[in-house]
């Protein structure tokens, strides 16, 4: 019970020096983007897990040739 209440306090000192604008702000930075990250992140490893089911050795060529389109991508991405 000790935890909790300790908890409950923090919380309660936190959103006391809170303005509405610094919630507004971080719900701006972290909203919609964490939720579109959870759902990337899970859609990329049931990716992979489907293709080592039905063709695991395509995923291991995959799995090899990531590293270069990844470096692709950031090359990419600071040329453009």
């Amino acid at each position: 019970m000790h935890n909790y209440m300790t908890s409950i306090h923090a919380i309660c000192i936190v959103s006391k020096y809170l303005s509405p604008s610094d919630v507004h702000k971080i719900e701006l930075g972290t909203g919609e983007k964490l939720g579109l990250f959870f759902q990337w992140i899970a859609a990329f490893f049931a990716g992979f897990i489907i293709g080592f089911v039905y063709g695991w050795k395509l995923t291991l060529v995959i799995l090899a040739v990531s590293p270069l389109l990844v470096i692709c991508g950031i090359v990419m991405s600071k040329v453009g």
